[in-house]
């Protein structure tokens, strides 16, 4: 395999100790780590059960894993940091954190931010959707503010300002300036009662658990000892303390490193240490996640000794047109910020040089495409925007390819998918009636029931108490009569139970128009059914936590995520579109102007059209509104 590396991959390679790829697009990453592992494993003796692979995706993680067991018939521990943390730090770990229980329960964020609003509720009395300053916020935008104050400090002022005005709290152990606190810690501690933990709270508080275990982060670390990183410069302040914790807190027992507290140690044989962070600035799109590319460009240099910078600047991906049209872009918009120039080579052919239109020729450019030789599935049109769903430029393309029978498939930048969300919550609603405590079944029956778009935080209180409209009772008990039901007949199959969640979530999808929901769902459904073998397992014999925890670990693996592998033209996000390529790629700009000034929104702007712009292989088209092909 080392045979068909260039200078800079065998570098990458061959380098020992903290290393740094700055990998540019194209340029043959996911092939020069599993170089990297082949020659760790082979050369240098290194166990393959102490190389540890961080990804931030599932499909990069599965890639990881797969290619590596097919190319080096080796089985590396390749996880999402999510999955990673959950499987290794939180649930081995959990009761030493303040849990009671033995299992830890998966809940979806509408979970915690119902959780925060009944709360300030029955504490303050307060209605945090009606309170000033946030009732001016939608329901997507409000939850996303809640959980951002919960999960760091980010809001505190706006908070106490909110809780100080009520007039029902008082209690002169709490100071008013205290009290954004003291509902946080509420939830916590309800968080903990119910063994809750959302996706995000899973990095928060594994680092807390490790700062104040450090004999715990001793064993982790000491567990893996030879770490890579993926797609680094998305890296936030919470993942890159973790990713310190686990390769400073071990001991090297044979290869002890340097006592300078900058040490990332060295990787001779099993008693060394090494880590491994790949990543590039310039496609550094997840500001608004609060990531920052000065980790891979900054931090890394001060917090380790004797970093090794080695950069792939070769793209095999991309004819030379574009690559050259990448450089040129990017260049232009960040030098002035002080980054390093780009100077990115194709071994491609030229190509074509990048055609401007407008929105009226995308039909014409996919006919053109398929006159070529392409398939629909070869073309990708990419837009600019955190979400498309309820924009008008995605009622337009929508409305575009339905009028010309274009087949295509809509892929958004949500945080996770809604039927994985439905099933997590679903479950967490068949434990809490489990355990027989009313308590337990309260917050996913809140969740369960607001899917459907007519029930909202201002009526659910009343369909609780069965005093809602005759339709939302019905779906209420159409749920709860269900659950009772399977937990009287031990010899109902899991393949029962998924395939009865899933005909209520369609229900819900089909009333809420939501038809894109619906395909996902059902291909979804039947990958998992084959996967965990539901139609084989009773719910006497793999009790609902159990079963939980099987389908968090087949999601984190890759399976049951629909993958688009019919011949559908693909809409998206730039976001979701990370690592992928595409022979012909329509990038609709939304030509937004963000002055001379570099800011974190103008840099997540100008990274997120250049990560367009190198998605194309052989074509690519800009859409602007003026220019007519």
């Amino acid at each position: 395999m080392l045979e068909n590396l260039n200078p800079q991959q065998l570098e990458a390679v061959k380098s020992t100790g903290t290393t740094a790829i700055i990998a540019g697009p194209g340029s043959g990453k996911t092939h020069t780590l599993i170089s990297k592992v082949m020659y760790m494993v082979t050369e240098k003796g290194i166990p393959e059960d102490s190389i540890l692979m961080l990804s931030f995706t599932r499909k990069a993680a599965k890639e990881l894993r797969d290619r590596i067991k097919n190319e080096v018939n080796k089985d590396v521990y390749c996880s999402t940091i999510h999955a990673f943390v959950r499987k290794e730090i939180l649930k081995p770990y959990h009761l030493a954190f303040g849990y009671k229980t033995k299992y830890i329960d998966i809940v979806p964020d509408a979970v915690l931010y119902t959780m925060i609003c009944k709360k300030a509720h029955e504490i303050f009395g307060i209605v945090l959707e009606l309170a000033p300053g946030y009732n001016k916020k939608n329901k997507t935008e409000l939850k996303k503010t809640l959980l951002e104050w919960f999960n760091s400090n980010v809001g505190d002022v706006a908070m106490n300002t909110i809780l100080n005005s009520t007039k029902k709290f008082s209690d002169p152990a709490v100071k008013s300036a205290d009290y954004s606190k003291y509902l946080k810690n509420k939830v916590k501690a309800e968080m903990k009662f119910y063994s809750y933990i959302t996706h995000d709270l899973t990095l928060y508080w594994a680092k807390t658990m490790l700062e104040e275990h450090p004999e715990i982060a001793r064993e982790i670390a000491n567990k893996y000892r030879h770490i890579f990183v993926d797609e680094f410069q998305d890296t936030n302040q919470i993942i890159y303390d973790l990713i310190k914790l686990l390769t400073k807190s071990g001991e090297n027992t044979k290869n002890p490193a340097t006592k300078d507290s900058k040490s990332g140690g060295e990787d001779e044989k099993s008693g060394g240490r090494s880590l491994t962070v790949v990543g590039d600035a310039d496609q550094a799109i997840y500001q608004f996640n609060r990531a920052s590319s000065k980790f891979l460009t900054e931090s890394i240099k001060n917090d380790y000794k004797n970093v090794k910078n080695v950069t792939l600047s070769v793209n095999y991906r991309s004819t030379g047109e574009i690559v050259a049209g990448g450089n040129r872009y990017i260049n232009g918009e960040s030098h002035a910020a002080g980054r390093q120039k780009k100077a990115m080579t194709a071994c491609r052919e030229r190509g074509c040089p990048m055609v401007k239109c407008n929105a009226m020729a995308v039909p014409k450019i996919v006919n053109k495409a398929l006159q070529e030789g392409c398939h629909y599935k070869d073309i990708a049109v990419l837009f600019n925007y955190m979400h498309l769903r309820g924009t008008n430029t995605y009622d337009y393309y929508t409305a575009t390819f339905e009028e010309n029978n274009i087949p295509y498939r809509v892929t958004d930048s949500r945080e996770k998918d809604g039927y994985e969300e439905f099933l997590y919550t679903f479950l967490s609603y068949i434990k809490g009636k489990s355990s027989k405590n009313p308590y337990k079944t309260s917050y996913p029956l809140r969740v369960l029931l607001q899917y459907r778009d007519t029930i909202t935080s201002k009526n659910i209180e009343a369909i609780l108490n069965n005093e809602g409209s005759e339709t939302h009772l019905k779906f209420k008990e159409e749920i709860s009569s269900y659950v009772d039901k399977i937990l009287e007949d031990p010899d109902t199959t899991w393949g029962e139970i998924f395939k009865k969640i899933t005909e209520i979530y369609i229900k819900i999808c089909t009333y809420n128009k939501e038809k894109e929901q619906i395909k996902e769902a059902q291909t979804t459904l039947k990958e998992l059914a084959t996967y965990l073998k539901l139609n084989e397992l009773y719910i006497g014999l793999k009790n609902v936590y159990e079963m939980a925890e099987d389908l968090a670990d087949a999601f984190d693996k890759g399976f049951g995520k629909a993958t688009n592998d019919e011949d559908e033209v693909s809409i998206m996000t730039v976001h979701k579109s990370k690592g992928l390529e595409f022979p012909v790629v329509i990038y609709v700009d939304n030509e937004k102007e963000y002055g001379d000034e570099w800011t974190s929104v103008k840099e997540q702007a100008v990274n997120c059209h250049y990560v367009a712009i190198t998605r194309a292989k052989d074509k690519l088209y800009r859409v602007e509104k003026e220019k007519v092909i």
